[in-house]
């Protein structure tokens, strides 16, 4: 069994207006070394075949499950992402479960849910400054991948962001060891060291670039996840971020 395997997912449709290749530039950038793995055209069409049930907003656990039998951690990152800064928090694995913040200055929800299940009987409570996102999740337990598995199976239709939001309970309440990537979920608190994913959503415009890394409020951002559903063309940088940080990120996503 190999260490570890990054993954993505997209249709074949989207493949240029994800502009797919952002991520996988950048994710080589910085890992080289580091497997990785695109699912898409006749993979995704198997994998949705097989499982009829499936759609782009609750697949997340199915595809990871197609690479934990060969690999110890399995690193699922959505395909509208730029990788900026190296992994390292993620590739410590010293976690069951790893995932981001989702609490940003501009979109926030919360959890606020009693649902009954067969996988977690409790009622569900968890403020916007808690929750986590699913743009990347990462588990080093192939029982989490199967647990998210059958939620998204028999719960998602219960949820607006069923993918996040059944993320959310079992990172709270699912009982296994969890890791948010940036240290904290709330950027205030001051064991939030990194930004990932859309936690840096609002203040994009002050990001600047520090001896070669793109840093915001003295944090460096790790990962940035254009999300907004669909929003497109995706990966507009350009139009968030100064000249300066566009210019770096230029660099990072070339060929």
């Amino acid at each position: 069994m190999k260490d570890i395997v990054v993954c993505t997912a997209v249709e074949e449709s989207k493949y240029e207006i994800y502009n797919i290749k952002f991520l996988i530039n950048s994710f080589k950038k910085f890992h080289p070394n580091i497997d990785f793995v695109c699912f898409a055209g006749e993979d995704v069409k198997k994998l949705f075949k097989e499982k009829s049930w499936l759609n782009w907003s609750n697949a997340k656990a199915s595809f990871s499950k197609l690479l934990y039998n060969d690999y110890k951690l399995v690193v699922n990152i959505d395909a509208d992402t730029i990788i900026l800064g190296s992994l390292d928090e993620i590739f410590e694995a010293d976690y069951e479960v790893g995932a981001c913040a989702a609490y940003n200055i501009q979109s926030n929800f919360g959890l606020n849910i009693k649902i009954p299940s067969t996988c977690v009987e409790k009622p569900f409570l968890v403020s916007e400054k808690e929750m986590v996102h699913c743009g990347i999740v990462a588990s080093t337990s192939k029982i989490f991948w199967d647990h998210y598995e059958e939620l998204c199976l028999t719960k998602s239709k219960q949820f607006v962001f069923s993918d996040c939001d059944l993320l959310c309970i079992l990172y709270h309440y699912g009982n296994y060891k969890t890791k948010v990537f940036e240290g904290h979920t709330d950027f205030d608190n001051i064991n939030h060291k990194f930004w990932y994913n859309v936690s840096s959503f609002g203040k994009e415009y002050k990001a600047i670039v520090n001896n070669d890394k793109i840093m915001l409020e003295n944090k460096q951002i790790k990962a940035y996840h254009w999300a907004c559903g669909n929003d497109y063309p995706k990966m507009r940088y350009r139009e968030r971020f100064t000249e300066d940080v566009s210019k770096k990120i230029d660099q990072i996503i070339s060929d």
